[in-house]
């Protein structure tokens, strides 16, 4: 892997840390706002797709791998995040 390729994989890696927010309780408020900031990420690696399936492949086993973990610290109580979890697979 190039080292621009390795940069890449890493700004998206802290994109889906910083939308997931590993400890940090989510209100059934809060809950909108934050799917939507975690859809916007998986619309990021949505796109790559196409031309680095490889790469993409291995963001959406980290992205759903830190969702799983993230269910624990969200008021789903709409449902929002565990549909747009599902639709990950």
């Amino acid at each position: 892997m190039s080292v621009k390729r390795s940069k890449q994989a890493d700004h998206l890696e802290r994109a889906i840390e910083a939308a997931l927010a590993p400890g940090r309780f989510v209100s059934c408020h809060a809950a909108s706002s934050f799917v939507n900031d975690v859809q916007a990420v998986a619309d990021r690696i949505g796109g790559l797709v196409k031309e680095e399936p490889e790469r993409a492949q291995r963001l959406y086993e980290t992205f759903i791998a830190a969702c799983h973990e993230k269910a624990d610290e969200v008021d789903d109580s709409g449902g929002d995040f565990g549909i747009l979890v599902q639709g990950l697979f």
